[in-house]
């Protein structure tokens, strides 16, 4: 949920009216009254609440822009009741010493808790700004583990190849372990970092490479030893060249 600006802003009348319950009403030539009832703070505080990603949730680059022209529509609509409390405070000098000092009082509450608001709007949109930075630096580790699990599915092609070009047992218990090896433990490093850095990749990435972990694992060792004949070679062949495949799709969701 996002920080409830709102709550905070009624308070602040709350305590006003409280403080500032004396006999003798200020009189109301600077529009205070009218101001205090209705506003345009409090749609302006709406939409910053609405607009505000929570730390809990996944920010994109796309949040920041709306998020950060509803803070400017909130800062306009202050700016506007900052000059009308001024306007109040001036215009008040008949009221008697006693319950002016009280009244006075009574506005820099609100003075003082519209300053803390559009503060704490414009740190929350900082932050946010820091999360984005953050998560696209963890984007860019991700991409390039990715690369060079790229990089090693080329090379895996190339052993396929290789491998048609002389289907026998001996070449694929050669070439298969060392070329399955380094995908694996290069799917494995993606897999791990997202572990720890979940905001780097979408969902639908992080899943499929945890699938992609279990896929490989059988070709480490059980699939390879699963070949006693030269007859067994092509399907295999067949087979490791579909996991390359997938894992070549796998590669594309996520924006290199």
């Amino acid at each position: 949920m996002p920080k409830d600006y709102l709550s905070s802003w009624k308070n602040a009348k709350k305590k006003f009216t409280s403080v500032t319950n004396i006999q003798k009403k200020p009189k109301e030539h600077s529009g205070f009254r009218s101001k205090f009832e209705k506003s345009g703070l409090v749609p302006a505080i709406k939409e910053v609440m609405k607009k505000e990603i929570p730390e809990n949730q996944n920010i994109t680059e796309d949040d920041l822009a709306p998020w950060k022209a509803a803070i400017k529509g909130f800062t306009k609509q202050s700016d506007k009741y900052f000059q009308v409390l001024d306007r109040e405070i001036k215009s008040n000098k008949a009221i008697e010493n006693g319950d002016k000092k009280i009244y006075y009082r009574g506005l820099k509450i609100l003075i003082t808790e519209l300053n803390a608001i559009k503060a704490e709007m414009q740190n929350a949109h900082s932050e946010g700004v820091i999360r984005i930075q953050s998560v696209l630096q963890e984007h860019q580790v991700v991409l390039r583990r990715v690369k060079k699990v790229v990089a090693s599915l080329k090379r895996a092609r190339a052993v396929v190849s290789k491998i048609k070009g002389d289907p026998t047992m001996d070449t694929f218990k050669e070439l298969i372990p060392e070329i399955v090896a380094q995908v694996r433990i290069q799917i494995i490093d993606v897999n791990d970092y997202l572990k720890s850095h979940p905001d780097a990749a979408d969902a639908q990435f992080i899943r499929t490479t945890s699938t992609l972990v279990n896929s490989w694992d059988p070709w480490r060792k059980q699939r390879v030893r699963d070949v006693g004949m030269d007859s067994e070679v092509p399907p295999a062949i067949k087979e490791f060249s579909t996991l390359i495949k997938q894992t070549e799709q796998w590669t594309k969701l996520i924006d290199m």
